[in-house]
């Protein structure tokens, strides 16, 4: 193009470019127009003339000046175009220094499309479900795709998730995965899986039984028999436990157990749950695979004992065991009217006291179980002597256990006292000028109550496990008067040994009251723990934590995650940067975003 020509095509574009330039050159002229045809929208000012090349400064050219080098570089991009070796073929860069936009085909100068919207995208970590992990949009989901990815050193292939991007050998995890695809095992966060107790809970093996799927709520009254292996009165609509009867604790020494078999459990204030047995049965464990919330009331009493019977009354759950010495001793055949012996649990149990010349009946000695393990129920009283009748004992506490995998919450009351020993009814005449009645029954001792949980509330629970009160004799026969022999009382946390029974030892064929009165049962065994869950074993430092709920492994610092972001909730030790959603260990969830850019 001539000179002349380049004059008047300056002088034409004056008016154009000078409402563009501003005062620090015609940087927004530039930026504006290509930013726009990069982008698939808008066009330059002259309307196909490519935006200016250069830097415009405070001493912008004249008019004419950047027509004429507008119009030279127009002339040596033409002569560029027309040579086939010098062109670019790839839509990236030209031979001039600008490049072509991928998205609409407009040519650019370079660095002059900062405005330029973003053609592709990619993940902060791993990858969208494409080969090679390439994503196509915003927002996809971002998951590993090979096992140098993850922090176990293997990534789980998932249909949907990673399948196409794992390709043929990428991913060779198998197993349970946390939120970016990555198997839940050390040396990375492992698994903890339901229904595996995050500590070993005492005297049953928890991966041997199979909850509900859903949490049961007693919100009735009703009744366990561990003799029969059965609830009767089953509240309405309520989920029932899986109950397994018989089982042989895992020390061995004590009773059978039913283990019962809990998703959760609620027994609402205002309810009991009563559990009984027929002479001891067996001992009752509640396994509750989740939280529990024991709000209501639960017994596991022994029964009374009975005038003319020699039968104690009945032992709670597991009570009455291989007692020995522990049972209150009762009186021989001639034993005249004296009371019964109180057993004994972890206290002794008070003497049955002699009446009109018999002699005492000891009580039972103490049985210590400083590990609950094997869990033990209380043991009977002893029986009276056999003048006018005899009179039985009452029957131990039960042995009741709650074993809660999450968090216990009670504010309840839990008993398993024993039985008191049985009152005379019976009179016969002669000895003296009113004759003389039956002595009184020894009374049970208390039982066990172990509670265990991997996190513990209480709100004002009450446990009780004392013994029994001594049986009185009969001293209102042939109208007479006075006081006569008492039982002795029962152990409590306060007094922990039974007391012994009172009457009189000595043979004297008059007053009535001379018969004795059964010993007290000693107070029994109880235990609330909170118990250290087993660590989260991995080599990872520092280690992830146990959830509440003991199903979950959590993070504690970023390098915990495969995704290398730890969402904090209250159990960060180190450095936690994650925000938003995460998986159940706490990790950050990835989804892809502008590439070179964080999601």
């Amino acid at each position: 193009m001539g000179l002349l020509a380049r004059v008047v095509r300056a002088a034409a574009l004056v008016p154009i470019i000078a409402g563009c330039a501003t005062v620090t050159g015609l940087d927004s002229y530039t930026k504006g127009s290509c930013g726009a045809a990069c982008d698939g929208g808008g066009s330059s000012p002259d309307d196909g003339v490519p935006p200016l090349g250069f830097d415009a400064t405070v001493d912008s050219p004249t008019g004419i000046d950047v027509a004429v080098a507008a119009d030279e570089r127009s002339e040596a991009e033409g002569d560029d175009a027309g040579h086939g070796d010098d062109a670019t073929t790839d839509g990236s860069h030209g031979g001039d220094g600008g490049f072509t936009d991928s998205a609409n085909g407009s040519t650019c100068e370079a660095g002059g499309c900062q405005d330029a919207a973003p053609s592709r995208y990619s993940c902060r970590t791993g990858g969208c479900n494409a080969a090679g992990g390439v994503c196509s949009a915003p927002g996809q989901s971002c998951h590993c795709f090979s096992d140098s990815q993850c922090g176990s050193g293997k990534c789980v292939r998932t249909l949907g998730q990673n399948d196409a991007a794992c390709g043929s050998g990428g991913c060779t995890g198998s197993g349970a995965a946390d939120g970016f695809g990555c198997l839940l095992a050390s040396p990375g966060i492992p698994a903890v899986n339901r229904p595996v107790f995050a500590y070993p809970p005492t005297n049953f093996d928890p991966t041997k039984y199979l909850p509900p799927s859903t949490a049961t709520t007693i919100d009735c009254d009703t009744t366990y028999d561990s003799s029969g292996h059965a609830f009767t009165g089953w509240c309405t609509g309520q989920t029932l436990p899986t109950v397994v009867a018989g089982v042989a604790q895992l020390t061995s020494g004590g009773p059978p157990v039913d283990v019962l078999a809990f998703g959760g459990l609620t027994l609402a204030a205002g309810h009991t749950l009563t559990i009984t047995s027929s002479g001891g049965g067996n001992a009752v464990i509640f396994a509750v695979y989740g939280s529990a919330n024991i709000l209501g009331t639960i017994h596991a009493d022994g029964k009374p004992g009975a005038s003319s019977s020699t039968v104690p009354g009945a032992s709670g759950p597991g009570g009455n065991f291989s007692c020995g010495a522990s049972a209150g001793a009762s009186q021989p055949a001639d034993g005249r009217c004296s009371g019964g012996g109180g057993a004994g649990a972890a206290f002794i149990g008070g003497a049955g006291a002699g009446g009109v010349g018999g002699g005492p009946a000891s009580g039972g000695v103490a049985r210590t179980n400083v590990s609950y393990a094997p869990l033990l129920g209380g043991c009977p009283g002893g029986t009276s002597g056999s003048w006018a009748c005899q009179t039985s004992g009452g029957g131990g506490g039960g042995a009741f256990q709650v074993s809660v995998a999450g968090l216990l919450t009670f504010s309840g009351t839990i008993t398993a006292n024993g039985g008191s020993g049985g009152t005379s009814a019976c009179f016969m005449s002669g000895c003296g000028l009113y004759g003389y009645g039956g002595g009184g029954g020894g009374a049970g001792s208390g039982g066990t109550v172990l509670l265990e949980s991997q996190s513990y509330t209480d709100l004002g629970a009450a446990i009780y496990v004392n013994g029994g009160t001594g049986g009185a004799p009969n001293t209102g026969g042939g109208g007479g008067a006075g006081t006569g022999g008492l039982g002795g009382a029962g152990g409590t946390l306060l007094s922990t040994a039974g007391a012994s029974g009172t009457g009189s030892s000595a043979f004297a064929c008059g007053p009535y009251n001379q018969c004795g009165g059964g010993g007290g049962g000693g107070y029994g065994h109880f235990l609330t723990k909170k118990v250290d869950p087993t660590p989260c074993t991995t080599t990872l430092a520092p280690a992830p934590v146990l959830s509440a709920a003991g199903t979950a492994c959590l993070c504690v610092d970023d390098s915990n995650c495969s995704s290398g972001k730890c969402v904090g909730t209250g159990q960060c030790t180190g450095s936690c940067t994650g925000a938003g959603a995460a998986d159940l260990s706490n990790c950050q969830l990835e989804t892809s975003g502008p590439s070179g850019g964080e999601p």
